[in-house]
């Protein structure tokens, strides 16, 4: 191929040919690979988490679009159940709401066959229009305004059943009450961050839980902030800002216990400066009552070294006179 175009000359085909040992299989003989030949299971990897990152991307816009709709834009009232119906709107979700609204419009074929009451408790069995072989069983504790239905619609999908919207209207309640409510349908589920958990790892979850809580409300605000130039930028500038805040703040609250207790456990281990010791005749204050006297080690009195001992300047004078007698003498 390089004869037939002439390509001998070509900068691109000499460079490749100076590499040729990393890349000419005759050349890679020995060499284990794992089976890779080239680049070809990276560049799949690599396609691989692009996708993996625009799969993600899109989740998080839909989100972002979706928790929008729902916060800031109300849906009409369309069945009898206005006062349900509204409370309904305005806890949950857009499509959660869409899933309890098509249970309340189902509702209007159902109704109450028999009641019983019991003790803390009401059974009711429920019939459905043109159906008559078919009934439910609801059980309602008007204590907590507890409800158990036979289909286990609720405990299986986490929505009120239509069984339960009957209830509420032979019961003439004008809310959906709270036992039959699930958290993670409602608008401010990723707001409220759980405080109250048994698990041992409680630090944890509530970590977690306001990760994901500010990772909701962030997404937002970048959705709306990548849409202009001037809210990119300052945005962008902010964020920075608001970085380098939290980075201080969380190193001040990362000292724990277990750092306290490492801490002191390698504190031995640390080079320090000596104990300073007192020099040797600075005796400085001693709480000793008696403390030691210095005596002349001549004469065994105190007040004195033996240099000023009087006891010997005594007898340096008596031999000094004695030496002048004798030489006295000799020179007479």
């Amino acid at each position: 191929m390089i004869e037939k175009h002439g390509l001998h000359n070509h900068e691109w085909i000499r460079e490749m040919g100076a590499k040729k040992s990393k890349w000419a299989e005759a050349y890679l003989r020995g060499y284990f690979f794992a089976g890779c030949r080239s680049t070809q299971r990276c560049e799949k990897l690599y396609e691989l988490f692009q996708h993996v990152d625009r799969a993600l991307a899109r989740i998080r816009h839909n989100e972002a679009i979706s928790s929008y709709e729902s916060k800031h834009s109300k849906l009409a009232i369309q069945t009898q159940l206005g006062m349900i119906e509204k409370h309904a709107v305005d806890i949950f979700t857009r499509t959660a709401f869409l899933r309890v609204r098509n249970e309340i419009k189902h509702e209007q074929l159902l109704f109450v066959v028999n009641r019983l009451e019991n003790d803390g408790n009401r059974t009711y069995t429920i019939s459905e229009y043109q159906r008559q072989n078919f009934t439910w069983e609801v059980k309602y504790y008007p204590d907590d305004q507890h409800m158990q239905c036979s289909c286990l619609f609720f405990e299986s999908y986490g929505f009120p059943c239509r069984h339960f919207f009957t209830i509420m209207k032979a019961e003439h309640l004008n809310q959906i009450p709270l036992t039959c409510i699930m958290k993670r349908w409602l608008k401010t589920a990723k707001s409220d961050p759980p405080y109250k958990h048994d698990s041992q790892n409680l630090d944890d979850v509530i970590h977690t839980a306001r990760f994901n809580a500010l990772s909701a409300s962030c997404s937002k605000m970048c959705y709306f902030g990548s849409r202009t130039s001037e809210g990119f930028e300052e945005l962008k500038s902010k964020i920075a800002r608001l970085q380098l805040r939290m980075e201080v703040l969380c190193n001040l609250n990362t000292t724990t216990t277990q750092d306290i207790i490492q801490d002191g456990l390698n504190r031995d281990k640390i080079v320090r400066d000596p104990i300073i010791v007192k020099t040797k005749g600075d005796y400085g204050n001693t709480s000793n009552p008696n403390p030691k006297v210095r005596r002349c080690t001549i004469c065994k009195d105190v007040g004195h070294t033996r240099r000023k001992c009087p006891s010997l300047h005594t007898q340096q004078a008596n031999v000094d006179g004695d030496s002048s007698d004798a030489l006295n003498e000799d020179m007479v």
